[in-house]
């Protein structure tokens, strides 16, 4: 079993660049989808009038977005640039979802 310490995190993980970019893209995507997906929900926690929840559900998303940026962060540029790449794949995915049909 390989253990990282955090210098090693630090200074980013070892690899070839276009993989560590292709891994930051797709955890970039799952993020945007789980996270615009979830302003949806969001949205109608508003509208229905119940604000504690859609407070605690925004804090929440926004924790958890940042949390998983920061650890790509650790991993290095290449995957932070291909996550946030990714990030707006996915935000374009669910909005083309979810746009009403024309």
């Amino acid at each position: 079993m390989i253990y990282l310490t955090r210098q090693a995190l630090a200074s980013g993980i070892p690899g070839p660049p276009a993989l560590m970019l292709l891994a930051g893209f797709v955890c970039g995507c799952g993020l945007g989808l789980a996270h615009f997906a979830s302003l949806a929900r969001n949205v109608h926690l508003l509208v229905e009038g119940r604000a504690l929840g859609a407070i605690l559900m925004q804090i929440a998303r926004l924790i958890f977005l940042g949390a998983a940026l920061f650890a790509l962060a650790l991993w290095g540029a290449l995957p932070l640039l291909g996550a946030a790449t990714g990030l707006l794949t996915g935000r374009h995915l669910v909005l083309k979802r979810m746009a009403p049909p024309t």
